[in-house]
């Protein structure tokens, strides 16, 4: 998709942080098209077990001096991660999902939020808003959640909160995951909207950077249906 339509996607890649050997490819990892940074996620072995053994600190040190954006999914380890947040704060570390687990829903999948506004102190921490609705069994406008929400935008700024789907596994419609943000919660004011819907991606990740040229409008535009232009 990234080399079809190169102002329209781009990825967070995959890299081998099980391999210490490949360190030197972080340098001029973003010079492959499309590519705007790292993924990782420490649910499952084996880079669950590398993380809790130290092993991946050279991992976040070579990250940090790439100046490489890094989006990390750490249910479980949130506390460790501001470990992390703080001996390297010249890296840009995304947590996704709130780091809510894939397997809760309700309140017992925002368990460790409270840990996840604490990093709102590290200036170098982002959160994703994203995959929310697979976290209740609410239908759309899933109230259940807007209270958490509330608490990460009031913690974070609208600038530190990068709105996203999961969309694979989404219980609802595209347009439904987009209007929580878009129309469904109430405190948020429309340069919020703006912020959360693609302004503070295209930050984080350095977008025109990457794709010279591209605008916050093009990210954010919202048609009356709510389906992202």
């Amino acid at each position: 998709a990234a080399a079809k339509h190169p102002s329209r996607f781009a990825v967070m890649g995959r890299f081998p942080i099980e391999s210490p050997s490949e360190a030197h490819r972080l340098a001029t990892w973003r010079a492959q098209p499309g590519m705007l940074g790292v993924r990782i996620t420490l649910h499952r072995a084996p880079w669950l077990d590398a993380f809790d053994a130290g092993d991946l600190d050279w991992f976040w040190r070579e990250a940090e001096r790439a100046a490489l954006p890094v989006m990390v999914y750490p249910p479980g380890r949130v506390r460790a991660l501001a470990a992390v947040a703080e001996r390297h704060p010249g890296l840009s570390l995304i947590v996704d999902h709130l780091a809510a687990p894939v397997d809760r829903v309700g309140d017992d999948a925002f368990e460790e939020l409270d840990d996840v506004l604490a990093l709102a102190r590290h200036a170098n921490v982002a959160v994703k808003a994203s995959a929310l609705p697979c976290h209740t069994r609410e239908a759309y406008p899933f109230r259940a959640i807007h209270r958490h929400v509330r608490r990460v935008v009031d913690a974070f700024g609208p600038s530190r909160v990068l709105w996203g789907t999961d969309h694979s596994r989404l219980p609802c419609s595209y347009a439904d995951a987009i209007n929580l943000f878009a129309e469904a919660l109430d405190f948020l004011t429309p340069s919020d909207r703006a912020e959360i819907l693609g302004g503070a991606t295209l930050r984080w990740l350095r977008w025109d950077d990457h794709i010279p040229g591209i605008g916050i409008t093009s990210m954010t535009s919202i048609a009356p249906s709510g389906i992202m232009k």
